[in-house]
């Protein structure tokens, strides 16, 4: 049973990684069809993936410390940016959420210099 348990384990392990990678694919595909679309307004720009995989216009829930792993925050469900003028919309906060999942320190304090920064993160090449 050992032996299937390494197995199983090493599986799951090439699993992840493999969809690591996928979605560090989609997010690379997202980015540079939005480079394309200019201001998203004739043609919206497509959802960008965060770094964790997960879409920035999904809630994720609080996942509390268990045994030897670590509490992740949740965060709130964020606007989509599928143009600029949603981008130049975005509050402090959204921003802020945006930038934490694209890995982006430190976050600047004023928003326009985090909605830049988002709009290099997204593949958006217009100057807001």
């Amino acid at each position: 049973m050992a032996g299937v348990a390494m197995i199983l384990n090493a599986i799951a392990a090439s699993n992840q990684a493999l969809n690591g990678r996928l979605n560090d694919l989609q997010r690379e595909i997202a980015i540079n069809g939005n480079i394309t679309k200019g201001t998203g307004l004739k043609i919206p720009h497509a959802e960008a993936l965060f770094l964790d995989g997960t879409r920035p216009t999904a809630p994720v829930a609080a996942v509390p410390a268990q045994a030897e792993q670590v509490a992740q925050l949740g965060r709130p469900a964020l606007p989509l940016i599928n143009n600029v003028a949603a981008l130049r919309a975005l509050q402090g906060p959204e921003a802020t959420h945006y930038l934490t999942g694209y890995g982006v320190a430190p976050i600047p304090h004023l928003v326009q210099q985090r909605q830049v920064l988002i709009a290099e993160c997204i593949g958006c090449v217009i100057d807001i």
